[in-house]
């Protein structure tokens, strides 16, 4: 079992705040984007609360970050501005893929720019699991995308679907072409009928058309590691104070403008 926290935190100081979340929920993998904190001051910070364990992933490019307390070898395989990918060796998973993403705002960028990326991002992905024979792929994130969107959904862009019945055929052709499956199990967490949050990010109105509530920050599992997905969660609460303000919605100033999610995955 490992347990994985993500959560962009807007350039924020919050080193304190995600300790506290990784102390009170056994948190194995952290990854930050958007992330402003020196690498040590975010490992000191974990120290302070008994997390001794922890390193950082150097080489990365950007706001991406990694912290991690396994016995895993991380292999950067990919190192750029919006996504790195990393063959992960080591127990339970022995070898894998982790792709972690930040993926262009809409504030930069038009649905097209949006969908154009993921297409890269997929095949810099489909490459190292291809060159490197894995079908065991993490991609979590910041997508900057609802899962609706043609960005995640699309054959040629990430191809996520809400269902492991569906996610379990493993592709579907399109153009004569196979295109594999994701399985994106934050569908499960839309909406107000869930525990915790109705999504990772909250937009005020704006325009003929608004969610209000997205889910821009996901975690998306190839079919071979989808049964093993033991918890999924937004985390609203850092164990010592809320995340969200007295309306609900998540506390910009005190924290961050997306909600934490946590993710365990078990390999048996």
């Amino acid at each position: 079992m490992a347990t994985f926290l993500f959560w962009n935190i807007n350039r924020k100081p919050l080193s304190a705040r995600i300790a506290r979340l990784a102390a009170g929920n056994a948190v194995d993998v952290v990854i930050l984007a958007e992330c402003a904190v020196p690498s040590q001051e975010m490992i000191d910070a974990f120290a302070a609360l008994g997390l001794h364990e922890f390193s950082a992933v150097t080489s990365l490019a950007g706001s991406l970050r990694v912290f991690h307390r396994t016995n895993w070898v991380w292999d950067n395989r990919y190192d750029g501005e919006s996504w790195q990918v990393f063959r992960i060796r080591g127990k339970p998973f022995q070898k894998a893929l982790i792709t972690v993403a930040h993926l262009r705002s809409k504030l930069r960028a038009n649905p097209s720019d949006q969908e154009s990326h993921a297409i890269n991002l997929v095949k810099t992905i489909r490459h190292w699991e291809q060159r490197l024979n894995i079908d065991r792929t993490i991609v979590v994130g910041d997508f900057n995308m609802n899962p609706f969107e043609r960005g995640l959904t699309g054959a040629r862009e990430l191809h996520a679907v809400m269902t492991r019945t569906k996610a379990g055929e493993r592709t579907r052709q399109f153009d004569d072409e196979d295109f594999p499956f994701f399985y994106n199990p934050m569908w499960s967490l839309f909406g107000d009928r869930t525990h915790g949050p109705a999504g990772t990010y909250y937009a005020g109105p704006d325009g003929a058309v608004n969610y209000f509530w997205e889910m821009f920050d996901q975690v998306l599992l190839r079919p071979s590691l989808m049964d093993g997905l033991e918890d999924l969660r937004i985390l609203d609460h850092d164990g010592l104070e809320s995340l969200l303000t007295k309306n609900g919605l998540p506390d910009k100033e005190n924290g961050s403008d997306h909600l934490p999610i946590l993710f365990r995955l078990s390999m048996k």
